[in-house]
């Protein structure tokens, strides 16, 4: 345990507020009889007794770990000792004021004596505190062997199966690793590949499970076995007679338990509580889907001819035919229907080429969706070809605008006529009792 003392806290204050530096030139190590060494510092505990201190020694090295952050070492070569310590403290000698202090287990410090060697110790005091680089002077950054990296190795682990468990979950195997079935009388774990918790496991051969009673339920226990080489992740597998199984602690190590499957009866196997996949890269997972009209997803590009509502148009496909209908007989977007299918388009078209020498090789479209009044400002004036419905028929007709009004123009599609209005920039179709009809789609002839 370490903290940093209430005197050395209302130091640190007082020399930032007058712009002083503050020195921290002594490592002090005691023996205290009957310190409690797990419990928290007390703070208001000064320097000890002459008595109680052991070593006093000018700081070693003192490094910068960050600019709020503050490393101070202490190398006890062979030749200091032999003593025991459990207090560790910084001192500020300048001001007579401990500035932070550390309780550890009791250690022994020993000196060579003849040809029995001695121990070499170093001590590292990191102290924290914001402005620490600019008040101690301290600029250089801290060596590798001042800084006791563990614990954050350890959070970049743990964050990591964090990322991991929240992509794929409880458990996401490859394919049926991990399926628990029942063979002629045995129950088996098949080997295979899968995500636990967030940890990557791997099971090299089926794993037979000995129910003692039924229900029985199946669980996986994952874990990280750390070593100065790596870490490995670890599985195992473990029948129990309860559903509900928490995470647990094995000494130091902390155990990730998942619940997979069951035997609810002899030869009867319960549900798999896991997800399966083809492949762990991300872009294959269920929960990556395929993009559409509503949602949104991964997509592919379709073919020249696609009308898929799940598929791009590629760069290529766009750079050589873009919004244009060279041909009659493409499909008009977004309405599922053929261009022959539109009562009066083509002789619509054809009355457009004759009558205006207009070229049908450039049908821009204009406009398209669904409504009984188009806004007209800002189109050029032109042949345009409009498509309207009545009832479920799909009617055509062509008319020339003049800005900012319409030719009245007229059309016939089964039984009825149709005009063609424009009035304040917008333009309909009605019919003879003077109801506007829906328009679909707007087409610019060339």
């Amino acid at each position: 345990m370490a903290a940093i003392t209430t005197a050395g806290e209302n130091l640190i204050a007082s020399l930032q507020s007058q712009g002083q530096p503050l020195v921290i030139d002594k490592f002090i190590l005691a023996n205290i009889s009957g310190l409690d060494t797990g419990a928290s510092v007390d703070r208001s505990q000064g320097k000890p007794s002459v008595g109680q201190i052991v070593s006093e020694e000018d700081i070693t090295q003192a490094g910068m770990v960050s600019s709020n952050t503050i490393v101070y070492s202490q190398v006890l070569g062979s030749d200091i000792g032999t003593w025991s310590f459990n207090w560790l403290g910084l001192y500020c000698s300048e001001h007579d004021t401990v500035i932070a202090i550390a309780y550890e287990p009791l250690q022994e410090k020993r000196a060579t004596v003849g040809e029995v060697i001695g121990n070499v110790l170093t001590k590292n005091f990191a102290v924290e505190f914001s402005g620490a680089s600019d008040l101690t002077g301290v600029y250089i950054n801290a060596e590798s062997w001042q800084i006791d990296f563990s614990a954050r190795l350890l959070g970049m682990d743990e964050i990591q199966r964090e990322i991991m468990h929240k992509v794929y979950g409880g458990v996401t195997t490859l394919d049926d690793s991990f399926n628990l079935y029942h063979d002629n009388g045995q129950y088996f774990i098949s080997k295979g590949q899968g995500i636990v918790k967030g940890l990557f496991v791997e099971l090299e051969e089926d794993l037979e499970i000995f129910p003692t009673a039924f229900p029985t339920f199946v669980h996986v226990d994952v874990w990280q076995e750390k070593s100065m080489a790596g870490i490995a992740n670890k599985v195992n597998f473990v029948p129990l007679t309860s559903q509900t199984q928490p995470d647990y602690m094995n000494g130091p190590t902390q155990v990730y338990r998942q619940h997979l499957s069951e035997v609810l009866l002899a030869g009867v196997v319960g549900s798999q509580y896991k997800t399966e996949t083809t492949s762990f890269k991300l872009y294959h997972q269920g929960n990556m889907p395929e993009a559409g009209t509503s949602q949104k997803g991964l997509v592919k590009f379709g073919a020249d001819d696609s009308t898929s509502e799940f598929e791009a148009v590629s760069a290529k496909t766009f750079s050589e035919h873009g919004h244009a209908l060279p041909e009659h007989s493409h499909d008009l977007p977004s309405h599922n229907h053929e261009i022959s299918e539109v009562n009066g388009l083509q002789d619509a078209l054809d009355s457009a080429a004759a009558g205006g020498g207009a070229d049908l090789s450039k049908l821009e479209i204009v406009w398209s969706g669904e409504t009984d009044s188009v806004n007209i400002t800002g189109w050029g004036i032109g042949l345009y070809v409009v498509v309207f419905v009545n009832s479920t028929i799909r009617v055509s007709t062509s008319f020339y605008l003049y800005q900012p009004t319409i030719t009245p123009t007229y059309a016939q599609g089964g039984s009825r006529n149709y005009q063609v209005t424009s009035v304040g920039g917008y333009f309909s179709v009605i019919d003879e009792q003077a109801v506007a009809k829906t328009i679909v789609l707007v087409l610019k002839v060339g």
